[in-house]
């Protein structure tokens, strides 16, 4: 039989939270430290018998002698002074309670819901259940502070490809600022950005790689969405954006694939969507704005492109080699250009970045934006040229994503 308590463990310089833990006591009275951070850098990735997933647990050295029965708040006064857990203090939460071995697991994040829930209140729900607390984000930190190569992670992931998202937006003032920078969160960063000098109070909230399915989801965004409104502006500022990362993955297994995908995607964007009034207006009434920051009326056209298209796109497309030469100058064109479409960040960060966004603080719009992208990616990728059609992708990606048909629902009541 085992004995665990939740402990709350905090920064011992400042006192500022780190990590929730559970401290988990055996029959031999051996005490041990299970979390879903590696705070401590020597816990083992490993399945603790009391949850049913992969945990860092970290045992606590000391006297093991059978039968010792240090309390558990004991223990936790005693492991402030003991290296390398001096770096931090540590407080019991609630009862303790006991398992049996072989009796039915639990999730780790469950036991830690009203914490959560007490935290959301404060810092703008700065805590997400499904990943990782290797690292603590917050303050207001400088344009890319943070490195690209250490995030947290999903615990589980749902595709080969992850989605992070950049909203900009204008707190309301410096006690509202101070309120979104000093959250504490394990999925978001707050960053400065130079685009954003139009007022006062400027932030770039930067997600990290997220799972698909929560970055294209609602329920995923409402609970941060609806504190931010409190927060901060964004929509009604002509400097705010709100850009979309998804990694590379996306566009196919291989650097062929890769970039088969981006000759469609950019032809298809800047030729099938933005070149076509009806077609640019849809994709304005999801993404917010005529024009995505750095973007300029005719980019994207090239000389062989607007030969074909005089000739008709429909004789080009059925020829592989003549496709493949008009769409690569296409892509040439996006290549080191920060357009609606930003190829630039493919080799250092992973990622395609879609710029056209406007900032909004919605979580409908949020999921809208993001749905839309991912799908037009998808869509690409599985479409050969000639079958290339924006009715087509607008019909799927509206049948499908509830969030993305919201925008174009009328009014036919009479």
């Amino acid at each position: 039989m085992f004995a665990y308590t939740k402990i709350r463990i905090n920064v011992a310089s400042n006192g500022a939270f780190k990590a929730n833990g559970v401290m988990v006591k055996d029959e031999e009275g051996r005490f041990s430290i299970v979390s879903d951070n590696d705070i401590f850098n020597a816990g083992r990735h490993t399945t603790c018998p009391l949850f049913n997933s992969a945990l860092f647990v970290t045992e606590i050295p000391g006297d093991h002698a059978v039968g010792r029965q240090d309390s558990f708040v004991t223990k936790c006064l005693v492991l402030g002074a003991t290296s390398p857990f001096s770096r931090y203090t540590y407080e019991t939460v609630g009862e303790s309670a006991t398992w049996n071995e072989g009796g039915t697991t639990m999730a780790f994040g469950s036991l830690f819901e009203e914490e959560v829930r007490a935290g959301a209140s404060i810092s703008g729900v700065a805590i997400k259940d499904g990943y990782s607390r290797n690292q603590t984000y917050t303050g207001m930190n400088g344009y890319h502070h943070y490195s690209h190569s250490s995030y947290n992670r999903p615990l589980s992931t749902d595709k080969p490809w992850k989605i992070g998202v950049e909203l900009e937006v204008y707190a309301r003032n410096q006690s509202d600022f101070n309120t979104i920078t000093g959250a504490r969160s394990n999925w978001f960063q707050c960053e400065r950005d130079g685009s954003l000098s139009q007022r006062s109070f400027g932030v770039e909230i930067k997600t990290i790689p997220l799972n698909a399915c929560d970055a294209k989801s609602v329920d995923f965004w409402n609970e941060p969405m609806a504190r931010l409104k409190e927060l901060a502006l964004s929509k009604g500022q002509t400097s705010t954006g709100l850009h979309v990362h998804i990694g590379k993955e996306i566009l196919g297994r291989t650097d062929e694939e890769r970039r088969r995908t981006i000759d469609k995607l950019t032809w298809f964007y800047y030729y099938l969507v933005e070149d076509i009034p009806a077609n640019h207006a849809k994709n304005v009434t999801i993404c917010g704005r005529e024009q995505g920051h750095g973007a300029a009326l005719g980019f994207g056209k090239t000389p062989i492109a607007e030969f074909a298209k005089k000739v008709g796109f429909e004789n080009v497309t059925k020829s592989s080699d003549a496709f493949d030469e008009m769409a690569g100058t296409i892509r040439e064109a996006a290549q080191n250009a920060r357009h609606d479409i930003n190829l630039a960040h493919l080799d250092n960060y992973g990622t395609i970045e879609f710029r056209k966004g406007k900032g909004c603080i919605g979580k409908t719009r949020m999921a809208a934006i993001v749905t839309w992208w991912e799908q037009m990616c998808l869509y690409c990728r599985e479409t050969q040229p000639n079958e290339l059609s924006f009715d087509a992708f607008f019909e799927k990606v509206t049948r499908e994503n509830p969030c993305v048909a919201y925008f174009f629902q009328s009014d036919d009541e009479c």
